[in-house]
């Protein structure tokens, strides 16, 4: 029997506006009755009313619903399959735990999968994104608020059998960052692109391409 499809806890691809959202608002043709309503109820700019349209395929309610679930807006462009943590919180029958922020934290199926580990302390010397806000070059943070993955390294994981506690410590470069409350932790696709490089590169090799070849 197939194992079950464990889903991340959060999925910020879903609450956050993409860096390029300005762009795609320009070859919409929604009508002016349904752009004036969904800015009217939900209080949004023209723009940001037609993008919420687009991305909800002209269906006014469910433009209004889009519109309220973003909470964060992206510096850079995201990864082809999104931003998504590494973790999940299994249901009380699973655990026997009724309240949901003393639970344990699991891997995602996707996860699990991505990395080739079973366990949440299998994870650690992992390679792995923090979502979390931008710092400008004085290590203040831009304002407004604006979000991205930091590339980095799983050093420590503590308090994994419970959620409310669980944080992760992650090492960039030569650095340790303080405790990240492990939701944070996200699957860091460009492993997945990086490798697919790496074999194409070897691909090339073996046939007599060229570096340039690859590069160009």
């Amino acid at each position: 029997m197939s194992e079950t499809l464990v889903i991340p806890i959060y999925n910020y691809s879903d609450c956050s506006l993409p860096c390029d959202w300005e762009e795609h608002i320009t070859d919409t043709d929604y009508d002016e009755g349904s752009i004036r309503k969904v800015m009217s109820r939900g209080e949004l700019s023209r723009e940001k009313a037609i993008y919420a349209l687009l991305k909800s395929e002209g269906n006014q309610d469910r433009a209004i619903d889009y519109w309220s679930c973003i909470k964060y807006n992206l510096k850079y462009p995201e990864p082809e399959k999104g931003i998504e943590s590494i973790v999940s919180i299994p249901g009380m029958d699973e655990c026997g735990v009724f309240c949901t922020t003393a639970r344990p934290v699991v891997l995602t199926t996707n996860a699990k999968e991505y990395y080739g580990v079973s366990k949440i302390e299998d994870m650690v010397g992992k390679e792995v994104g923090v979502f979390r806000r931008v710092k400008d070059e004085l290590g203040n943070y831009e304002t407004p608020h604006v979000y991205h993955l930091q590339k980095g390294t799983i050093d420590k994981i503590d308090f994994p059998w419970r959620f409310d506690m669980a944080t992760v410590i992650v090492r960039t470069g030569e650095k340790l960052s303080h405790p990240i409350k492990i939701e944070r932790i996200c699957i860091d696709w460009w492993l997945q692109w990086k490798n697919w490089i790496i074999i194409k590169y070897f691909s090339f090799s073996k046939n007599g391409y060229s570096d340039s070849k690859i590069n160009s």
